[in-house]
């Protein structure tokens, strides 16, 4: 499979070689409080969000030492989510994410593409130690974070 500017451009409309997104957005004045975060059940501060559709859904992961992991997510508590923050309803399907980090401080939130997710994914499972991750996985989260918003645009 080529990957050269030309065919990305001609494989864009075929969903079986569809591209992944290339939007890389800071999210400054994100709104999720605790009370919104904690009806997505999701058991700990990390997680992306994308619109599956295959699934003809939102889909919610995240990290953990076996790979990405699925959270059933809430989808009332999704809509309420973009209702509050409406840089993210135009989130392209199976392109892009919501990628949020709560364990920082401050808590970030970026749209990042799809494949960005997967590869903080396959990095915390090379980094990651013991039950929490251990030092390692929180500096390469840390680097992470940094080089997605050292590329990104802030809105």
């Amino acid at each position: 499979m080529c990957a050269c500017e030309s065919c990305f451009v001609r494989a864009s409309g075929e969903a079986r070689y569809r591209p992944t997104g290339q939007r890389l957005v800071r999210l400054k004045d994100f709104s999720l409080t605790d009370e919104l975060w904690a009806k997505f059940a999701i058991p700990v501060g990390l997680a992306f969000f994308f619109r599956s559709s295959a699934a003809d859904a939102v889909i919610a992961l995240y990290p953990s030492p076996l790979g990405a992991t699925e959270s059933q997510l809430d989808l009332a508590a999704w809509e309420e989510l973009r209702a509050a923050n409406p840089q993210i309803q135009r989130l392209e399907p199976d392109a892009e994410a919501l990628l949020v980090n709560r364990d920082s401080d401050p808590a970030r939130h970026v749209i990042v593409p799809i494949d960005r997710c997967y590869e903080l994914v396959g990095l915390l499972k090379t980094k990651w130690e013991g039950i929490s991750g251990g030092a390692e996985a929180e500096r390469a989260i840390d680097e992470f974070f940094a080089s997605i918003e050292a590329e990104a645009t802030t809105v």
